[in-house]
């Protein structure tokens, strides 16, 4: 935000700059017409024009970001679990790190989900539900993905590595019900690395309700 509030402060002092120079060539073009002031008048008066827009623009941008964090800011727990429920893979910048797994909500940084290599993200290492085993490697492990606006944690979900760490596949509602909520399934997506969990869901018996 502050870098957009200098940009914005920057094309405007360049358009104050550019429009009095205009401004005093267009009156020595007039009194001096035999002299070729032309050229570098319209130019300064288009570049003035530029710096303008571009501020303008720059700031509409920085207004809008603005008025969104704000109204994320007001958002109850539950609300914001429905605006990652309703987002797109493309709202998010994940990472795959050493010390763990990072998404980034574009729209709001402050919403992000993380699961960290430390025992406190630790489920399940030697995870057992007939879905879970029913692959070639039948080892199947789970982790804790916490969701986190600012410094509040929201909820956390458990999704379950299988078949080798072949596919990251949400946990079903129970052992005998294997619907799986929209927003579980959604973190699972998020995740997706290997674009493996739609064919494992299926193979598994897992569906969305």
């Amino acid at each position: 935000m502050k870098r957009a509030s200098f940009a914005v402060k920057g094309f405007n002092i360049l358009g104050f700059i550019c429009a009095p120079a205009t401004l005093v060539l267009a009156i020595l073009w007039f009194l001096q017409p035999e002299k070729n002031y032309e050229p570098i008048t319209v130019a300064l008066g288009s570049l003035s024009v530029i710096f303008f827009a571009i501020a303008q623009v720059v700031q509409r941008k920085y207004s809008l970001n603005e008025s969104k964090q704000k109204r994320f800011d007001k958002l109850s727990a539950d609300e914001l679990l429905e605006v990652i429920e309703k987002s797109s893979l493309n709202d998010w910048d994940v990472s795959f790190a050493e010390d763990g797994k990072f998404a980034v909500f574009k729209n709001s940084p402050l919403l992000r989900i993380e699961t960290r290599y430390v025992d406190e993200f630790v489920h399940n290492d030697d995870f057992y539900e007939k879905w879970a085993n029913r692959f070639p490697d039948s080892h199947a492990s789970s982790a804790y993905y916490h969701v986190y606006y600012g410094a509040t944690r929201l909820k956390e979900f458990v999704l379950v590595s299988v078949d080798g760490g072949r596919a990251l596949l949400p946990l079903p509602k129970y052992a005998m019900d294997l619907s799986v909520e929209p927003v579980r399934y959604k973190v699972a997506l998020i995740f997706d690395q290997l674009g493996s969990c739609d064919e494992y869901m299926k193979r598994a018996g897992l569906f969305v309700e």
